[in-house]
Parts: structure tokens; C-alpha cells; sequence
């Protein structure tokens, strides 16, 4: 019997997730939100500097980076906090996405989620991907804020149309599992390939467990096969044995 993977971030163990499917063995954890810093080619630290003070953005976004990273100059989390900031006051979706996952990891400042939604959605509404599966993420799965299906399923929407795979991935366990919409297996096949194609591991296993079991579609075990096989170059190690099963 086929398992359903997803990444762990919270819990462990198997879930059983609708009547319709209980016989099923399957494991449908979301992927995590997006925690890798966006950064921009670097200039000399002294224009920098005096750039970044005179209130250009690149400069003040840029410096940010250097101060986190403490590269080429000391690290400073408060000093990289400051000119994200800054960054952040004038518009710039990108620091204000950077504030947002400092604030969420607690990177150099106490774990703040309340904050980290407050810059998220400054850079969500400025048509950010990243920014979009991330404050997903928080409703999805009550971070900071009351668990609320609508407000994720609307935001992963967004972050899926825009190619994110992790999104697509998470919109097709919510379809699957039916949360806070009703269960549709065929919507979270789709959804499972959109993310497979993106070459996301554990979507690519999952839309070939499907195949091979009928659900939400006909038993196509060539199809199986071929998601197996995918999932296997994507170095999902069920992916590989399921498709040397098939062979």
C-alpha cells in the first residue's frame, strides 16, 4: 500500500485524513516556508554606506545583507534589521520579505510572528511569490494567527499560479484531505502534477501513488510509472523502489 509524502516541520507520524480515502496510508505534512535570504549583487562597502544613508533603497536593502551575513564587514543583526527597515519604508518588497523571515525565524531579534505576518503581507501584496506561500503557510497551519483555511487555500492560490511548487504541493493536500473545502481528489492530483513538473520530490511520488491506485482519475500505470520514475530522479528514495516495482 502507497504512502503519501509530504515534509516534516511540526509533528510525525501517519494521518488518516477522510473517510472517503481511510484506506489509504498516507502522510501529508506541508512543505515549509521559504527561510533562504534574497540577496543582490554587492558594490563597495564605502558608496554603500554613504548611498544606503542618503536613502537609497539598493544600497539600504544591500547593506542589510552584508550586516546579516556578516561578509565583508562585522555582523550586525540590529544594523541589518535597520536598513532592511528602512528598505522596507520606502517599498522594497524584497526586505520587507527578508524582515519577515528574520522576524519568523528569530534571527537576531526574538521570535516575533505577529511581525513576521505584518512584513510578509507588505511584501505579499507587492506580488512576492515567496512572500505569498509563506503567509499561507501561517494560516494553513495557525502560526501567529487563528488557523484559517479560506485565507491559506487564497494565498497559496496565488503563490501556486505563480509557479511556487511547495504551493501547489500544499494547495493539493489541503483538496486532498479536504480542508476547508470539500474533498476533491481530482483537483489535488492536478495540483500534485503542477508541482511535480516543478520538480518537487515528494508531489511527484504522490501523483504516481494516485495513478497507480485510481484516485481522482483512472488506474494508469504507465502514468504511475513515469511520476515513480520522476520523483526517483528527484531523489525521493520511495519514488525510485515504487518504480522499480513497476518495471
Amino acid at each position: 500500500m502507497k504512502r503519501f509524502f509530504g515534509l516534516v516541520f511540526v509533528m510525525a507520524g501517519c494521518l488518516a485524513v477522510n473517510t472517503a480515502i481511510a484506506d489509504t496510508d498516507i502522510i501529508v505534512y506541508p512543505a515549509k516556508p521559504k527561510t533562504e535570504i534574497i540577496k543582490r549583487p554587492q558594490a563597495d562597502i564605502a558608496n554603500l554606506q554613504k548611498e544606503a544613508d542618503d536613502g537609497n533603497i539598493k544600497a539600504q536593502f544591500n547593506l542589510g545583507v552584508l550586516y546579516l551575513e556578516g561578509k565583508k564587514i562585522p555582523q550586525s543583526y540590529d544594523k541589518a534589521i535597520y536598513y532592511f527597515g528602512e528598505a522596507a519604508k520606502q517599498g522594497d518588497a524584497q526586505a520587507q520579505f527578508n524582515l519577515g523571515l528574520m522576524y519568523f525565524e528569530g534571527v537576531g531579534v526574538a521570535r516575533d510572528y505577529n511581525q513576521a505576518m505584518k512584513y510578509y503581507k507588505m511584501a505579499a501584496y507587492q506580488y512576492m511569490p515567496k512572500a505569498d506561500f509563506n503567509l499561507a503557510y501561517m494560516y494553513d497551519q495557525g502560526v501567529g494567527t487563528t488557523q484559517d483555511h479560506q485565507q491559506a487555500i487564497a494565498w497559496y492560490k496565488k503563490a501556486a499560479d505563480q509557479n511556487v511548487p511547495e504551493a501547489q504541493y500544499n494547495l493539493a493536500l489541503i483538496y486532498y484531505r479536504g480542508q476547508g473545502v470539500p474533498v476533491d481528489l481530482h483537483k489535488a492530483l492536478e495540483l500534485f502534477k503542477d508541482a511535480a513538473h516543478n520538480d518537487h520530490a515528494d508531489a511527484a511520488y504522490n501523483a504516481g501513488c494516485m495513478y497507480e491506485q485510481g484516485l481522482g482519475t483512472s488506474i494508469d500505470k504507465e502514468k504511475a510509472k513515469s511520476y515513480f520514475k520522476k520523483a526517483c530522479d528527484l531523489h525521493n528514495q520511495d519514488g525510485c523502489k515504487e518504480y522499480k516495482d513497476l518495471l
